[in-house]
């Protein structure tokens, strides 16, 4: 007999979410919370990620979601810069995903001729230095791409057989300053998802995780958009900072084959899994876990009650197809004289294709219910072609043979 082909090397990884770090100052005072004497303090946050439990093996991936800064300045870059490079000097082997956000846009230069996005280029070319091009394949320059150029500037960040992380755009359209959010266009270009859709690696047999990393939200959140309004009283427009062409950006992700969705924005950690059927999806779809980091870094002024936190997020392959994600939502708070980070809450989801238990197993407290329980699950899984075999389903008379039984 031929020897059996060994199985694919499925890799844990392990991964650092942050965003909303909010690097920079208003009117002489920081906008970030962790300050020396009255300066934004780059240092502050790298002692707390660097004590952090969960942290003492380097990450696989470091994800910062956009609002690096406060007012996509060149200063301001120049203090996130700073932390990124402390992080960098500690984990060596640690790849950064970088997404821009609303606050990565200069509106300084509104009227100069430069577009307010060239100050956060400047910063990627000069932190990536010679692996700027190869991260940024996209991008040329703005002259050779005439044509929307800042949607090009797409992250691609592939190590096989582990993760394949792509960072788009999502600030790509914003032309007005942030007082007129109501006309603000929160947009991913088509065109630029059809060119990485056409330039992603074929999905193999190695279990890599696919994680789509951008500033803003693809879904609403649970909470009340506006603070303090009464939720009787109808606000009059749809939360303006949702991803406007959503729905098509998650047809996308699905047909390209991606688990998992980071974004920040909102300032709350906030976790959702979407499940999608289509022609051709295996009977239990194909689920996405879309994660919302909260603000890691930003004053208390703008984000009210809700406390500073990040995610560690756990992903481990259970086949080529299928991956458990685990998200650790850490917050940070003063533990004595030291501001420190722990565990606020856990969630988990299985993401990708994983196909139907087998055997299934119903419950139900009565055994007629339990009948009509298998029955629909066979018809609704059975497509005339005899492809669902019975073995699949434990049915009620064969629990004396059987070590589980089919109804409880």
């Amino acid at each position: 007999m031929p020897p059996k082909a060994s199985p694919p090397d499925l890799t844990k990884i392990k991964i650092l979410h942050l965003s909303d770090l909010h690097f920079g100052s208003k009117d002489g005072k920081s906008k970030h919370h962790f300050v020396r004497k009255t300066a934004p303090d780059p240092d502050g946050l790298v002692q707390v990620l660097l004590a952090d439990p969960e942290l003492q093996s380097a990450p696989d991936l470091a994800v910062v979601s956009g609002d690096l800064v406060w007012s996509g300045t060149e200063e301001d870059y120049g203090i996130a810069a700073a932390f990124l490079n402390r992080l960098q000097t500690q984990w060596k082997s640690t790849e950064f995903v970088l997404a821009p956000g609303n606050h990565d846009v200069n509106w300084g230069r509104s009227g100069s001729g430069e577009h307010p996005q060239q100050d956060y280029l400047t910063f990627l070319q000069k932190f990536y230095a010679g692996s700027f091009s190869s991260y940024y394949r996209f991008w040329t320059s703005a002259d050779q791409v005439p044509e929307r150029p800042w949607t090009q500037l797409v992250g691609l960040h592939h190590r096989p057989g582990a993760f394949l992380a792509v960072s788009v755009n999502s600030a790509a359209f914003l032309k007005l300053p942030p007082d007129r959010r109501e006309d603000i266009p929160v947009f991913v270009s088509p065109s630029v998802l059809d060119r990485i859709g056409k330039s992603l690696p074929k999905r193999g047999k190695d279990g890599e995780l696919r994680l789509l990393v951008l500033h803003h939200h693809l879904m609403p959140f649970a909470e009340n958009p506006v603070s303090g309004h009464d939720p009787e009283t109808p606000i009059g427009r749809q939360d303006p900072s949702i991803v406007e062409n959503s729905a098509r950006l998650q047809t996308w992700l699905a047909r390209n084959g991606f688990h998992v969705v980071l974004h920040g924005h909102k300032h709350v950690p906030h976790g959702r899994e979407d499940r999608l059927w289509r022609a051709g999806d295996p009977g239990a779809g194909r689920q996405l876990l879309v994660v919302g980091a909260g603000s890691a870094g930003v004053v208390q002024d703008e984000r009210g009650t809700e406390g500073l936190s990040y995610n560690v997020i756990h992903g481990t392959p259970g086949s080529s197809r299928w991956c458990e994600v685990r998200v650790d939502v850490r917050k940070i708070a003063k533990d004595s004289m030291l501001e420190e980070a722990s565990r606020s809450h856990v969630y988990a989801a299985v993401v990708g294709e994983r196909p139907p238990e087998e055997p299934r197993v119903f419950c139900s407290e009565r055994i007629d219910l339990c009948h009509r329980m298998i029955t629909a699950a066979w018809e609704n899984s059975h497509d005339g072609s005899g492809s669902v075999p019975w073995r699949n389903f434990m049915v009620p008379w064969m629990t004396k043979r059987i070590s589980s039984p089919s109804c409880w």
